[in-house]
């Protein structure tokens, strides 16, 4: 079975990028960092599953790790959200 936008129960917000559209499962992007040393990355990260993603027997879905950088934490928006940085597996997620 392919994942359709009909089989999600929740969504908050999609981005379409070229190798398709993502639709996040969390209910907010949210705020994290990873330290490196000295050096401290930070960045907001939401999951999300992708349309198009075939669903095992069991109704799940390969679910993504969607990391988006910090462009102003002063603004709102504080990040261009049509702008992933890094899009990582991060398991799965069920659907049904």
């Amino acid at each position: 079975m392919i994942l359709e936008y009909n089989m999600l129960k929740e969504d908050y917000g999609s981005i379409k990028l070229p190798d398709g559209e993502y639709i996040l499962v969390n209910s907010i992007p949210y705020y994290d960092s990873i330290y490196k040393g000295h050096n401290m990355k930070e960045y907001y990260q939401g999951i999300a599953v992708k349309l198009g993603d075939e669903l095992d027997e069991d109704g799940f879905a390969p679910a993504y790790r969607l990391r988006w950088e910090i462009i102003d934490e002063n603004a709102m928006p504080p990040c261009d959200w049509s702008k992933p940085f890094e899009i990582t597996d991060n398991g799965y997620f069920q659907v049904i």
